[in-house]
Order: structure tokens, then sequence, then C-alpha cells
């Protein structure tokens, strides 16, 4: 029972830090999305046919601050997504076998 209670804590904690890394990753997707969209227009501005100018977007936007921190977010998201899953996981496991445990007692 004291293991639950700690899992419940220890997921109860990566919620709230998980919860925050999606939201801060979501935050940098918009911001990429439209460093990219300026790109863009600007190489469009300047004659680059599409194609030029989507490359021209995506390698301005590959080199920027802005894309370190996004994959740096979606590193901390995905890591905090396995850590709740798991603590998830074992949350069940546990309850089943208590639940084992009482049905056998």
């Amino acid at each position: 029972m004291a293991r639950l209670a700690a899992i419940e804590s220890d997921l109860a904690q990566r919620q709230n830090e998980f919860a925050d890394a999606a939201g801060k990753r979501a935050r940098l997707v918009r911001e990429v999305e439209y460093a990219e969209a300026v790109a863009y227009q600007r190489a469009k501005a300047s004659g680059a046919g599409p194609t030029d100018a989507k490359q021209a977007a995506k390698a301005a936007v590959g080199d920027s601050q802005e894309y370190r921190d996004l994959t740096a977010a979606e590193a901390t998201y995905d890591a905090g997504k396995a850590a709740v899953n798991v603590l998830s996981t074992r949350a069940t496991i546990g309850q089943t076998l208590l639940r084992t445990l009482r049905e056998a007692a």
C-alpha cells in the first residue's frame, strides 16, 4: 500500500512537470512555425521560387536558437511522457495485485 502511495505521489509531481513541458513545447512549436513562415515570405519576396523559399526557410529556422530550444523541449516532453506512462503502468499493476490479495483473503 505504501508503494502505491509513493507511486501516486511521484506521478502527481511528474504530471505537473509533464504539463509544463507540454505547454512549453506547444509554445515553441508555434514560434518555430511562425519564424519559418516569416523566413519563407522573405525568401519569396526576394524572388525565390516556392521550393527555394521553403528550403531557405528551413535552413534559417534550423540554425536558430528557437529551434534548439524546441528540440530540448521536445526531449523533456518525451521523457516526461515516458515516465508518466511507466508510473501509470506500475500503479495499475499494484492495484491489480491488491485487488487479487483482497479477493484471496
